[in-house]
């Protein structure tokens, strides 16, 4: 007489649990790991624009662009080394390249002289009264939050303080130059990744 073997496996419902199991857990991690991608692209970003703004400053000292109490005709200057895709200073309207209706204008709020690169990054003369610029690395694109995709990059003086415009610019220097877990008037949404987001 033959004996009838059983198949072992899963039930339906035992299946469908597993799936919902792993759809609950791709929901909480998909999330975590887009963000962390994004997060280095954008830090990637912001050190570009930091190699970038060291090597045109240079340029422009050694070339003699850079023009000593006028920051503005510094800032027109500083354009000319770049490939520009679109320029809100000269033509439409600024907040083509800048989210000025952003909730977090930060430490360094940009004025309306701005103007996107090739790269897509959006470059703005500061409304702080020194040589410096303000960087979105995806220019009106989301989430325009300090310390996420927008960062101050300032120019200093011999002795390494902040240059107000009236002295040689020698080095660069990223502002503030720490990085803030809490909030605080140089971070609206902590955590702010100001220092490591070069060092990383």
């Amino acid at each position: 007489m033959k004996t009838l073997k059983t198949k072992s496996g899963f039930t339906l419902a035992e299946a469908l649990s597993v799936l919902v199991i792993l759809g609950v857990i791709a929901s909480l991690t998909i999330p975590a790991l887009n963000s962390s991608t994004q997060d280095k692209q954008f830090f990637a970003q912001y050190k570009r624009s930091v190699s970038v703004f060291a090597q045109t400053i240079d340029r422009m000292t050694a070339e003699k662009t850079y023009k000593r109490n006028n920051i503005s005709q510094t800032f027109e200057n500083f354009k000319k080394y770049f490939n520009i895709a679109k320029d809100c200073t000269t033509s439409g309207s600024s907040t083509d390249c800048w989210d000025y209706d952003a909730d977090d204008q930060g430490p360094c709020p940009a004025s309306k002289e701005v103007f996107i690169d090739i790269s897509g990054t959006a470059w703005a003369l500061p409304t702080n009264q020194v040589w410096g610029v303000t960087v979105d690395t995806n220019a009106t694109k989301g989430p325009n939050k300090y310390g996420k995709d927008r960062w101050c990059i300032f120019s200093a003086d011999k002795d390494g303080n902040y240059n107000d415009g009236t002295k040689k610019p020698v080095s660069v220097l990223p502002y503030p130059n720490k990085d803030f877990t809490s909030a605080s008037a140089e971070c609206k949404y902590p955590p702010c990744y100001y220092q490591s987001a070069i060092s990383r």
